[in-house]
């Protein structure tokens, strides 16, 4: 959470963040977060890989991407059912795909969704709390690297995070 406050107030100041981009296995950095978050939160989730996964990689900024999106798939899915995670990848780049089925996001909260300190009102009616800090850090990171970060959000195919990183 610290380390979330800090970061914020860094993108808030318009500061860069550091990337550390490097060869490293994307695919074992997503498994190790998973792992840390299935005994964390005693949680399903199911992991798929497709494609060409190749690349220069910041995976600590993949690993925070990851536990954002996945805490509020947590927070805000149906808990009797299992997160998905996608990778997928191409000689252009990456998706990952948090998937989750829960309350839909209603489509006139999604423009705000991903500015700081902005919670949409279903999340702010329900019973979780938050600080409106975690998807625009998912947002920042993203961009950080090249990428881009969209979400799609229905009551019949549940909603759906996919970050965009290039190779």
């Amino acid at each position: 959470m610290i380390q979330d406050l800090l970061t914020a107030s860094r993108i808030k100041a318009g500061e860069k963040i550091a990337s550390d981009r490097k060869s490293g296995d994307i695919v074992e950095t997503l498994r190790a977060t998973l792992d840390f978050l299935t005994r964390i939160h005693k949680r399903e989730f199911l992991f798929h890989t497709e494609g060409q996964i190749t690349g220069l990689w910041d995976t600590d900024r993949v690993r925070r991407i990851v536990e954002n999106l996945c805490g509020n798939a947590i927070k805000y899915g149906s808990a009797s059912i299992p997160i998905r995670i996608a990778l997928k990848g191409n000689t252009f780049g990456i998706q990952i795909s948090v998937h989750n089925f829960g309350n839909p996001i209603p489509q006139s909260e999604l423009k705000n969704l991903f500015n700081l300190f902005e919670r949409s009102e279903s999340a702010n009616r329900g019973p979780e709390s938050g600080w409106g800090i975690g998807l625009t850090i998912v947002r920042a990171l993203s961009e950080e690297m090249g990428g881009h970060v969209l979400v799609e959000s229905s009551a019949a195919a549940g909603t759906t995070f996919s970050v965009h990183l290039p190779t």
